[in-house]
């Protein structure tokens, strides 16, 4: 997930036409930019939402389940 914050900006910010190495292959109008986002948003979000499950969730929270283990 934390790889992924560096894709993202590189997507959105990187002006790809004037990069010698990736040689004119990376996304050049918005809507291809937004697509190759939307690909690699899932795998962003998956990890956040299980995250937020495990927070909110009372098995986690409680102190017995720890000290039986």
């Amino acid at each position: 997930m934390t790889t992924l914050i560096p894709i993202l900006s590189t997507f959105l910010l990187q002006d790809f036409s004037k990069t010698s190495c990736f040689r004119g292959q990376g996304p050049k109008t918005l809507h291809q930019r937004l697509f190759h986002i939307s690909a690699y948003i899932t795998c962003f979000l998956i990890p956040i939402i299980l995250l937020l499950f495990m927070l909110w969730n009372p098995y986690y929270k409680s102190e017995e389940k720890r000290k039986k283990k």
